[in-house]
This record gives structure tokens, sequence and C-alpha cells, in this order.
């Protein structure tokens, strides 16, 4: 029949012996990725990457992508579960973004998204989205759930807008917070 297992809070084993997770201290880390740098270990076309500017294990991973052009949030991990969590969209991490857009989005455009499109086949949607008070009537604040490659871009490729920049400020329970461009700091707990 099969059951479910947490592996963060069951006890499992097999014919007596334990398979639970080794005592390992993990380590996770927010990260401010600048603007042109590739999120990758390394790039075949010589492109500099986020791993040029920072030093970490070879084990931390990065959690999810930024394409080039963007900004904002990455975390980095060596926790495999993690990461696995953070990033399989079957768990839904939401994703928020500031988008600076090459002209403000009608209420119909933003309808429109909140209910669905189709890119590539496949549906679609945002699920939160509001201007941004304070930073002029292009500036949208967008929540994704699921956050498929250059998603909010191609959303927006829809209705001939423009991206002119994409800032992720959260993911997850981790907010960028007063992070600066290129800082990273290690978190205190696994985010939740």
């Amino acid at each position: 029949m099969g059951s479910k297992a947490d592996a963060e809070t069951d006890e499992i084993s097999v014919e007596g012996k334990s398979l639970s997770r080794p005592n390992k201290k993990f380590h996770y880390y927010a990260y401010y990725k600048p603007r042109g740098l590739m999120v990758t270990k390394r790039d075949d076309f010589g492109r500099a990457t986020i791993f040029d500017k920072i030093e970490l294990a070879p084990e931390v991973n990065y959690v999810g992508r930024l394409d080039r052009d963007s900004e904002g949030l990455l975390l980095l991990t060596d926790d495999g579960d993690f990461l696995q969590k953070y990033t399989h969209p079957r768990f839904e991490v939401g994703k928020v973004y500031h988008v600076q857009l090459s002209r403000p989005l009608l209420e119909a455009e933003a309808q429109s998204l909140l209910e669905g499109v189709r890119l590539e086949g496949r549906p679609v949607r945002a699920r939160r989205i509001q201007r941004r008070r304070g930073m002029g009537k292009d500036w949208v604040e967008i929540e994704l759930g699921e956050g498929m490659k250059r998603e909010i871009r191609r959303m927006m490729e829809l209705f001939r807008i423009k991206v002119l920049r994409l800032i992720r400020v959260r993911h997850g329970s981790v907010e960028l917070g007063d992070l600066k461009s290129g800082e990273m700091i290690e978190l205190k707990k696994r985010p939740r």
C-alpha cells in the first residue's frame, strides 16, 4: 500500500537499522544576486557566475534560479532536502518580485494574469499582483507559486510589455530585507 514519512521528524529504520539523517549541521545563505551574473556553478560560455563572486563550500548549491538580467534574493544551501522542498513545483513555495515595466499594467491584464495564461502550453498564473506604492505607476509586486524559467518576463510579453527591472524580494519565508547587491549572510536557522 505504501505510507509517507517525514525525514525531518520521523524515525525511519529498516530491519532495526536507522535510516534517519545524520546529525549534520546544514548551512543556509541569503545572497543579493546582482544583475549580470549567471546562476550556475560553471558557464560554458565564460560568463561571470555567482560562484565567481562568493566563496562557499563545493557542496553548497543555489535554491532555484534568477536569470542573468534579474537581481535580488537567492538562497543557497548544502541541505538537499530543503533544496528539494523549496524548488519542486508541487510544494508551491511563494516567491515575490518587484517589477518595473515599460508601461503600467492595465487592470484587465492583471486580472488575466491572476486567472491564468498559457506559456509553452502550460497554464501559469500569478498568485497576487499589486502596484508598488511610492515607486511609480510602472512598478508592480508579483507573487508566484511555481516560478518557471523567465515566467514574469514571458507573461508580460503577452501584453507587449517589457520588464525593465526585476528584483526578487522574498522566497518562501526569507526576505531580502536590507541586503545590498552582492552581499550575503548566513541564516541562523533553516527557513520554513
